[in-house]
């Protein structure tokens, strides 16, 4: 290449290292990878952090899953906001594509490894894990994940809706698809998380009942215990001829009114303890509202017994204030270093940069940004999913697969929205056929499987393979079919 025609080093305006070598680019790959990572795992534990003093139907509901999609439409944001947009924004596609994908394969496999235990019948059994095997161990999910699955590919509609003018070929269409497409994935997630905080406040209330119930059944199980020690010991000071009964006369001759008044008697005098224990518990669990009506010495012994340990815990306000400051800090790091991040994904496949000490990947940066973007802006995301499954419990491998198709709902809607409004106020063409295909192939897929509520071990593979297949499709659609 002549010395006249080598690009110019735009970075020199930036105030982000850059460079126009694969070793470099890789480099500073790993650089903006881990600061990105670090962002989003700040956002995640800032986030969590509000569950302590919020109302986690609020958090987790609607917070938890919003903020866990930030760090995805950040980087698709930026990469359209450029002047070489057009070209950039196959960076924000594989960021896209990679997410949703790779979420809902290896992750997937992950879980079902770690979360596996034997097979009795048709369901697992919690926390037993003898001996391997691929048809007799697996794992069962609540019948709220099966739904998880079918609203993912609910939301599948907003892609259809701007793939359309490519499928038909009327690509003029394509302004008035990407705002509809826009306005439904924006309707779409709003009423997603509607759904999810109406979804957490039913269980939330349903859990409620059930511990009250609980409560309730161990107290009045407690009293019989002591009424029988009770009457007992009547019947045995009767045969030794005492008069005087301990704390009233016998069953048989007491009022209505007098039996209460021996159990509230019984309840303080010898339930105490149990009690104040079971206060403790519920006012662990946030369910305060059932000890209001214990006896106010029980109360009392509790408030005595926990003040030191109260005194010892962070104020709401510093809770507030460390929880706000960590997700400010998550989001700005994500903000700040997208932007360079989508430019080493770009110089590192740039075909200019070639000779003269310059070197470069001869392939699609769909591709480098398919596998390098969702391993860092879904880190925190992965390892807590595979945490939660590694129990063993049926509550937590739930949990785990609800966020895997969670992750999946809202990069359909918050991140294609953000794609469509770029394509609809900047006028990009939309030229990800292949792309497209792949996402839709993969989620459809996907969320069938998932609408099993127990899933073997060797369901895992087929569904783990689709990483690589998806990949495999886009290529051979691209330098095969020629369809972009």
């Amino acid at each position: 290449m002549p010395a006249d025609t080598i690009p110019e080093v735009d970075c020199l305006a930036s105030i982000f290292p850059c460079s126009h070598t694969v070793t470099g680019n890789l480099l500073l790959m790993v650089l903006y990878g881990v600061i990105l990572a670090g962002g989003a795992k700040m956002i995640a534990d800032g986030s969590e952090l509000l569950l302590e003093i919020s109302n986690p139907v609020i958090v987790g509901g609607l917070l938890l899953p919003i903020l866990g999609a930030v760090p995805d439409a950040a980087i698709i944001l930026v990469s359209g906001l450029g002047p070489d947009a057009q070209q950039q924004l196959s960076v924000g596609v594989g960021c896209l594509a990679g997410s949703t994908i790779m979420l809902l394969t290896l992750p997937w496999l992950g879980g079902l490894w770690l979360g596996r235990c034997d097979i009795r019948g048709d369901e697992a059994v919690e926390g037993q894990c003898t001996r391997f095997s691929w048809t007799k161990q697996g794992i069962t999910v609540d019948k709220d994940v099966p739904i998880s699955a079918r609203i993912m590919i609910l939301t599948l509609v907003s892609y259809f809706i701007i793939q359309g003018p490519s499928w038909s070929g009327d690509e003029g269409s394509l302004h008035t698809a990407s705002l509809v497409s826009m306005i439904v994935s924006g309707c779409l997630l709003a009423a997603y998380c509607i759904y999810q905080v109406i979804s957490s406040m039913g269980n939330e209330a349903a859990d409620r009942v059930m511990a009250k119930h609980q409560q309730e059944r161990k107290y009045q199980a407690q009293l019989h215990a002591l009424n029988a020690i009770f009457s007992l010991r009547q019947m045995m000071e009767a045969r030794k001829g005492a008069a005087a009964p301990l704390l009233g006369s016998t069953n048989g001759d007491m009022t209505p009114e007098q039996k209460e008044e021996r159990n509230n008697k019984l309840a303080s005098k010898f339930g105490s303890k149990w009690r104040a224990k079971t206060l403790a518990k519920a006012n662990a669990s946030g369910s305060e509202s059932e000890g209001e009506n214990l006896p106010d010495p029980v109360a009392s012994a509790v408030d005595v017994e926990s003040g030191e340990s109260q005194n010892e815990e962070k104020t709401p306000g510093q809770i507030l204030m460390e929880s706000m400051g960590m997700m400010l800090v998550g989001v700005g790091l994500v903000s700040i270093f997208s932007d360079p991040m989508c430019d080493v994904l770009s110089a590192i496949t740039d075909t200019r940069f070639t000779g003269h000490g310059m070197s470069h990947i001869p392939i699609s940066p769909f591709y480098v940004s398919f596998v390098v973007t969702p391993l860092c802006s879904n880190a925190s995301e992965l390892i807590s999913s595979l945490q939660f499954a590694s129990k063993k419990k049926k509550e937590n491998i739930s949990l785990t697969y609800s966020q895997l198709y969670g992750a999946g709902t809202m990069n359909n809607t918050l991140c294609l929205c953000v794609f469509s409004a770029l394509v609809y106020f900047k006028n990009l063409t939309w030229d990800y056929t292949a792309e497209v295909t792949v996402i839709l192939f993969v989620e459809v897929v996907v969320g069938i499987v998932g609408q099993k509520r127990t899933i073997r071990l060797w369901h895992g593979l087929p569904v783990a393979a689709l990483y690589i297949v998806s990949l495999g499709i886009v290529a051979i659609m691209e330098n095969v079919f020629h369809i972009k």
